[in-house]
């Protein structure tokens, strides 16, 4: 047997009839052909070479479907490499797979959001942990700002009461008891100040009659302050005495009361009203006695009043005496004087008239 120049090989047997397809006729003998050859004519003379895009038996040429190629001379289709795609039949080439895509050999798909590819990818990776894409075809995912956290596909603030501290991480961290983050988007998270409680995400001042030293979640009852004392806006660490000048003669109080004008207030739990014949200012701690030639006949008074003329006060605690007949008084004494002889009193006892 010896090979020709029909792409085939001599069989050396004669034939009277045309050969089959997939062989060349030559002068008495049929030559079959050749790998990568073919010919669909019974009785040819000639194999023809595979034509690219196909792929060949030697008696059919088949056209490579999508996802496959050949470069002419094929027996067989060759399957696009991965990350390689084609999109028509019969094609010679796969073309590479673009970044922010990805190839199984017969598409090119964009990478949705949340994913992402470098080129000739296959698959569209997820974005780690601490990192989001929130378009599709992205060739990289963008890393997590500190305040916020970040599924696959979007970056979110941290909700109040939650924070991170640094960039590209998954999930927020709740505050710590004693601590707090009013806002949303917080990086760390605040002491609770003194004399307040705190949830992980607000503030608010203690009652009264408690407490609390700040950094601290709840507040603490406090042991209620005698009499005589108060604890200042209700909260203060330690009760402190009223002042002088003013009194409170309950326990747990939060303030004191400034001892009223005509009251005396001579310690700090009472206050009592000043008597006749004295008087007192708004914050005493005595009553004081009036002057001579005044006088204050009711109690609890914030002033004496001056003797009128024509009457006398000996008694400060008592209402003014009229002068006698033939007696003058000009005002603010505690006695009437005598009119000398030979005047007249005036009608008011007020002077006398020669």
């Amino acid at each position: 047997m010896s090979s020709n120049a029909f792409g085939g090989s001599n069989t050396n047997v004669l034939f009277n009839y045309l050969c089959l397809a997939g062989f060349a006729q030559t002068a008495g003998s049929c030559v079959a052909c050749t790998a990568g050859y073919y010919n669909t004519v019974p009785g040819s003379a000639n194999c023809a070479v595979c034509a690219p895009g196909y792929r060949c038996t030697t008696s059919a040429q088949t056209i490579c479907p999508r996802g496959t190629y050949s470069q002419g001379g094929a027996t067989a289709c060759t399957p696009c490499g991965i990350g390689q795609y084609n999109l028509i039949d019969g094609d010679t080439s796969c073309a590479p797979c673009t970044a922010g895509s990805a190839c199984n050999g017969t598409q090119q798909t964009v990478c949705a959001a949340g994913t992402f590819s470098l080129a000739n990818a296959s698959v569209c990776s997820t974005c780690s942990p601490g990192t989001y894409a929130n378009t599709t075809g992205r060739t990289t995912c963008v890393t997590c700002q500190a305040g916020s956290y970040c599924t696959a596909s979007q970056s979110i603030l941290c909700a109040p009461g939650t924070f991170t501290s640094a960039n590209g991480q998954g999930v927020c961290q709740t505050c710590s008891a004693g601590t707090y983050a009013p806002v949303a988007g917080a990086t760390s998270c605040l002491n609770c100040p003194v004399d307040h409680q705190c949830t992980s995400s607000a503030a608010t001042p203690c009652a009264p009659g408690f407490t609390s030293t700040g950094g601290t979640a709840t507040c603490t009852a406090l042991t209620a302050c005698a009499a005589g004392t108060f604890r200042a806006g209700g909260s203060a660490a330690s009760c402190t005495a009223c002042p002088t000048g003013s009194y409170q003669p309950n326990t747990g109080a939060s303030s004191c009361i400034v001892c009223a004008a005509g009251s005396y207030c001579p310690n700090a739990t009472s206050s009592i009203t000043c008597s006749a014949g004295t008087f007192s200012v708004v914050g005493s701690t005595s009553c004081t006695a009036c002057a001579t030639g005044r006088y204050q006949s009711l109690s609890g008074q914030s002033q004496c009043l001056s003797c009128p003329a024509g009457q006398s006060c000996a008694t400060p605690s008592a209402a003014p005496v009229n002068c006698s007949l033939g007696y003058y008084s000009v005002g603010g004494t505690t006695s009437c004087t005598p009119c000398p002889p030979g005047t007249l009193i005036d009608i008011t006892n007020s002077a006398c008239l020669l």
